[in-house]
């Protein structure tokens, strides 16, 4: 019986590995070639197929399938992922938001370079939805190039792109640090990416005729657009929405130790529950945007710039005006009790504490150019101990990205687009077509 027969037979139980071994005995068909390619990116096994593709290449050199494979090895990674599919879930009915709240409705986000390929992620996000896939989208351009800024017009329908300047202009920029437990100052300028912090309580400036603004971190990404309902319905209520900080409070992420607003200011929200300005929305036709361009302003040029001044101006703002409803933790999931959790087979990432279903992913600043990391993989409920070990685990893997895998974890991506990128079913479906024809 000839190799092939038998890898396919083998191929047929499901015996992957095995056979693979058996047709690296055979280093002369194209169906060996073919074969041992798709079985290493069934297993995402990249390495080891580069290898195979450019042994293949010098026996058959005009077979196509190697040919196409060659070109996608040598694409960047992130050229080679690909977006999640949307998460589909019922929907509350009271917050489902009308057309024409949808067709008042720009998205704001922004960076520099650094940011661009976490910038594509968001903005492919928001066109993802069902809901709100063709409204307007728009950045501040903090340091992005020609090049980028042209992709994101051509490629992701970008209405409109501005360089935000300084809108206050100030000299000092101070930033606290909680593992010091001291504040550093350095010149305000030297810091491009500080314009999209400020910036974002000018977005009407920028990007007039709107009426519900929505700004979303570069490296945030939405998964369930019913956080968006959410968001819309209470600025509707309140003028002003966002999701509740990490650490329940400002003060308790220490943003208010150093001397950035008057200590009647900090009274007025700094021991209540706080919302964190990396996705807010707000009312452009109130006066609480036109308010809060007013004292990011005046404070700025009291004290300098902040690190989070504009969170704690919103939340200062939020509590003077005497609202009430922030939203839940999974608004703008940070990844503070820990990396999402998936249920058994279920690929959609969630709440590891409440197991509900994350709306928004927010990548915390030590997970930004990872990729993909490690998490739960789970078929019932966490016991107390289980998200102890879990938390600890997380705070490990999003610090070294090398920390070990083991069986009771699964890899999945934190990011928009997906590692593995392969279509497994296809990929089964190709060989189980081959082997029919041995």
């Amino acid at each position: 019986m000839s190799r092939l027969k038998v890898a396919a037979q083998l191929i047929q139980a499901q015996e992957y590995k095995t056979a693979l071994d058996m047709l690296k005995r055979d280093d002369t068909s194209k169906e060996s070639f073919y074969w041992r390619s798709l079985i290493c990116r069934l297993f995402d096994w990249y390495d080891d197929e580069k290898k195979i593709i450019d042994a293949g290449i010098q026996k058959h050199r005009d077979f196509a399938y190697l040919q196409e494979r060659l070109v996608w090895h040598k694409k960047p990674l992130f050229d080679k992922m690909v977006p999640r599919q949307p998460v589909i879930m019922p929907k509350d009915p009271i917050t489902i938001p009308q057309q024409s709240t949808i067709d008042q409705l720009c998205f704001v986000t922004g960076g520099d370079s650094n940011y661009f390929t976490l910038i594509v992620e968001c903005i492919e996000s928001i066109r993802h939805t069902p809901t709100y896939k063709n409204c307007a989208v728009c950045v501040l351009d903090c340091g992005l190039t020609s090049e980028e800024k042209q992709y994101l017009i051509e490629r992701l329908k970008v209405q409109s792109i501005k360089d935000p300047g300084w809108d206050v202009d100030c000299e000092l920029f101070h930033r606290y640090s909680p593992s010091r437990d001291q504040t550093f100052t350095q010149p305000y300028k030297e810091f491009g990416g500080v314009k999209s912090m400020t910036s974002r309580l000018f977005m009407k400036k920028h990007f007039p005729g709107y009426r519900y603004y929505m700004w979303i971190d570069g490296d945030a990404w939405i998964q369930d657009e019913r956080a968006i309902d959410q968001y819309l319905y209470w600025t509707q209520k309140q003028y002003c929405s966002g999701a509740i900080h990490c650490n329940g409070s400002i003060k308790n992420a220490g943003f208010l130790k150093p001397a950035i607003m008057d200590e009647a200011q900090k009274a007025v929200f700094g021991d209540k529950p706080t919302f964190a300005s990396g996705v807010f929305c707000i009312d452009g036709d109130t006066p609480f945007f036109d308010e809060a361009a007013k004292v990011v302003t005046e404070i700025t040029l009291k004290y300098g710039y902040g690190y989070a001044l504009e969170e704690c101006i919103l939340n200062y703002l939020f509590y003077k005006h005497q609202f009430s409803h922030i939203l839940p933790y999974e608004c703008n999931y940070r990844f503070s009790p820990g990396l999402p959790i998936v249920v058994a087979d279920d690929p959609v990432l969630r709440n590891p504490h409440n197991h509900q279903v994350i709306g928004i992913l927010h990548l915390p600043s030590p997970q930004k150019e990872k990729f993909y990391c490690n998490t739960h993989n789970i078929s019932g409920p966490l016991s107390h101990e289980d998200l102890q070990k879990h938390s600890q685990f997380s705070n490990q893997a999003m610090f070294n990205p090398d920390h070990p895998y083991d069986p009771s974890k699964f890899g999945i991506s934190i990011r928009f687009r997906t590692w593995p990128w392969e279509n497994k079913p296809l990929i089964k479906q190709l060989l189980k077509q081959e082997i029919g024809n041995v």
